[in-house]
């Protein structure tokens, strides 16, 4: 009878030892072993403000390869809506209702998640940007951008997303020049940003981007490096993306983009958004 009780005793404490491996827990609650929404890199932004209203409202579809798993593939339904007051402060609500997503057969053995496929609320972020300085001579044009990601993903138990809350804080400079007809700009900032890994203390990282911008009277191109590093495992994914934004009329703009983020986890995202502007000069 002792032997019968040590040995399910023993079954018992595996099981949970299986299980807990399953599921991310403190220092390991970082974006590598998570989806590619959990905490991706926020796109740079230039510092100018613009009066007005814009609502944005898209798709983008993901191929990911996490930590410890196979190829994984994922939907969501980007939104973007922005205030702009007095040309000096801007109010922005971004990121997506749900997503709708699909374990590999070597993610879910590796992971054993509550569930392999399906579809889970994401995470919206809340922003406030402010012009402190317009662009002279040498001096560029700097904004100061704070960012808070809300914990409405869903819990841990599926690895989608990063169920706590998150802040970053950018300095946002550019600078622009005209030739002819065309416009280009240069945006550079950097930042820090911070959140919470569940019960356990929290995760810093430092915040980098730099793009590049061209305008032409019907279209604009622009080429974006962008990541962040942290000071632990799995915390330090670049991403190289690229947006083209086509006008169609003074207050409608078509947006395609693609971007690939090259660890942290890994992976591929493509999507198109349709843009209303209708300002208030």
């Amino acid at each position: 009878m002792p032997f019968a009780r040590l040995a399910r005793l023993s079954v018992l404490l595996v099981t949970c030892a299986l299980g807990a491996r399953a599921e991310p827990m403190g220092r390991d609650i970082n974006p590598g072993v998570l989806g590619p929404n959990a905490l991706p890199t926020l796109p740079n932004e230039a510092p100018w403000v613009a009066e007005g209203v814009l609502v944005q409202l898209g798709w983008a579809g993901q191929l990911s390869t996490p930590e410890g798993g196979g190829l994984d593939g994922s939907m969501l339904v980007p939104f973007r809506a922005e205030v702009g007051l007095f040309r000096r402060v801007a109010f922005a609500a971004d990121g997506s209702p749900f997503e709708l997503w699909q374990y590999s057969p070597e993610t879910n053995a590796a992971w054993a998640p509550k569930r392999s496929k399906g579809i889970t609320r994401a995470d919206v972020r809340l922003a406030t940007k402010v012009l402190l300085w317009s662009e002279s001579f040498l001096r560029p044009a700097s904004a100061v951008r704070v960012t808070l990601k809300t914990a409405t993903g869903e819990d841990l138990f599926t690895r989608r997303f990063l169920d706590a809350p998150a802040y970053q804080l950018d300095l946002l400079n550019a600078w622009h020049w005209l030739f002819g007809r065309t416009r280009l700009e240069l945006w550079a900032s950097a930042g820090f940003l911070a959140w919470q890994q569940g019960a356990i203390g929290q995760n810093d990282a430092v915040t980098y981007a730099a793009t590049v911008l061209a305008r032409w009277p019907f279209v604009a191109a622009r080429l974006e490096l962008r990541g962040y590093a942290g000071w632990l495992r799995f915390d330090a994914p670049i991403t190289l993306a690229t947006t083209v934004e086509l006008t169609l009329s003074p207050h409608v703009e078509v947006v395609l983009n693609a971007s690939r983020t090259f660890r942290d986890p890994p992976f591929v995202e493509v999507g198109a958004a349709v843009r209303v502007r209708a300002p208030t000069e």
